[in-house]
């Protein structure tokens, strides 16, 4: 799979600042006070629906529907993308996906495209263009459209993005509310950040090189400082510090107000607030537009506070940069939301193993367990399975049952992960069978992906498939 390459803005400025404020107050850790008056805030802000309208509908790459929808939030006309899903069926439910864009040029219907493959074809995908910021639907025949109101990276954002998902859920039927994932990289990882600890819907995310603290990011005072001193540029992560210390170091904004701003963008101080039960971070250590240390703060954040209750991992890429250089990641991403929120799937399994303690000749084993009455017809695995029909174990021959046998499905990138597991018994031929003795075994409450299947046997060596079959 290709890259997602996600990119931020970096504005220079050339004037420099010198003033009586202290940057040390500015940059302070926050009080209980002041984390409860920005949650208070993000609470009483309307993210309700209003004037929802179909825009105009299409297809994207593999035929999958695409609305583009308008609303209202807070007096400004919002755009964005809803990918439907294929085979659209408003008696049943579909998992949601948030994509949220990088950058400050606005969204296109590629992050919605991008989403189309293998189980995302199930899903409703939302993608946003953020206040005052164009969304190019082109595509579809409707040119440009801009989201109206002012530029309010990160904070802002997340209103609108919280709104967009309300509308969905309200306008189209079968939307899941229960099964809600959110993926962002650079600014949409930190839009995605805020967006986690703002809204209890979201229970899976992915956020790459996103920005964590602009408040108490290590050592802040002495670069912001320096940035002021000199008049210098600044990456992208360090120019939203800038934004509000600079206007605070002139005088033109209050010591709360700046703080308030800079806290209202820095997810890892509200972790303990709000959090999904799965999460998985992704950064390079050469990242020049984000530096990597927000994602090692959130991080040891997360770790020291046994969050999040659910799956979590975190991946450093040495040498990558801001979306470049990190192998792997798009595949960890999916497999990782697909394996929380995807609807389970199904396969047909059919599998032989033969057991070197029972082995015979001629590609047969054994079956002194079953021929001496022997062999139990509850599993020994301490799963409380029982062959249902004990005639079963009457039939002689090469479908003569030899033993009970535990199947285990492991992920491709995980295989030290049991997914799935359950007993089934095996034949003198081989065949391993379910318990009513089909040598096709149906399973449909896999999540989907690709799995290695392994067999165990209470006093044999485990064996494992060197290939992968794809639950779907």
């Amino acid at each position: 799979m290709k890259q997602l390459l996600l990119i931020s803005l970096t504005l220079f400025y050339t004037t420099s600042i010198v003033s009586a404020q202290s940057l040390s107050a500015l940059f302070a850790p926050p009080s209980n006070a002041e984390i409860n008056a920005v949650i208070a805030d993000w609470n009483a802000r309307d993210v309700g629906v209003y004037d929802w309208t179909l825009e105009g509908s299409g297809t994207v790459s593999g035929g999958l529907p695409v609305d583009v929808v308008s609303h209202t939030v807070a007096g400004y006309t919002h755009y964005a993308f809803v990918r439907l899903p294929q085979n659209y069926d408003p008696s049943k439910k579909y998992p949601i996906l948030i994509a949220n864009h990088g950058g400050t040029g606005g969204t296109s219907i590629g992050i919605v495209a991008q989403h189309g493959l293998e189980c995302y074809r199930d899903y409703f995908v939302l993608g946003a263009s953020f206040q005052g910021e164009p969304l190019d639907a082109t595509p579809l025949g409707l040119g440009i459209l801009t989201s109206g109101g002012p530029i309010s990276e990160f904070d802002r954002d997340v209103d609108d993005v919280i709104a967009l998902l309300n509308g969905t859920i309200a306008n189209y039927a079968g939307a899941d509310e229960t099964n809600v994932s959110v993926f962002g990289g650079s600014r949409g990882g930190c839009v995605s950040y805020l967006l986690s600890v703002r809204d209890a819907r979201i229970h899976t995310g992915v956020y790459f090189y996103g920005a964590t603290d602009h408040m108490t990011y290590p050592g802040l005072e002495a670069i912001i400082q320096n940035i002021l001193d000199t008049g210098g540029g600044a990456n992208p992560f360090y120019n939203t510090v800038r934004n509000f210390a600079e206007p605070y170091m002139d005088g033109t904004m209050s010591l709360a107000d700046a703080r308030m701003e800079l806290l209202s963008r820095s997810a890892i101080h509200f972790i303990q607030h709000n959090l999904p039960d799965n999460m998985q971070i992704h950064h390079g250590d050469a990242d020049g537009a984000v530096p990597v240390e927000n994602s090692r703060i959130m991080d040891t954040a997360l770790t020291n506070s046994s969050l999040p209750t659910g799956n979590y991992t975190y991946y450093e890429y040495p040498g990558g940069g801001h979306g470049s250089n990190m192998p792997m990641s798009i595949d960890r991403k999916n497999d990782f939301i697909w394996a929380s929120s995807c609807p389970d799937k199904g396969l047909d399994l059919q599998l032989k193993v033969l057991l070197q303690g029972a082995y015979d000749t001629g590609g047969m084993m054994r079956d002194d367990l079953r021929s001496a009455g022997e062999l139990p017809t509850s599993d020994p695995y301490g799963m409380s399975e029982t062959i249902p029909n004990p005639m079963l174990l009457t039939v002689m021959g090469n479908n003569a049952i030899v033993d009970w046998v535990l199947v285990e499905f492991r992920p491709k990138d995980a295989p030290e992960t049991v997914r799935l597991s359950f007993p089934a018994l095996v034949q003198r031929d081989g065949d391993v069978v379910s318990l009513t003795g089909n040598p096709t075994i149906t399973i449909d409450n896999l999540p989907y992906g690709d799995y290695h299947v392994s067999v165990r046997h209470r006093n044999h060596l485990g064996v494992m498939t060197s290939m992968t079959v794809l639950a779907q």
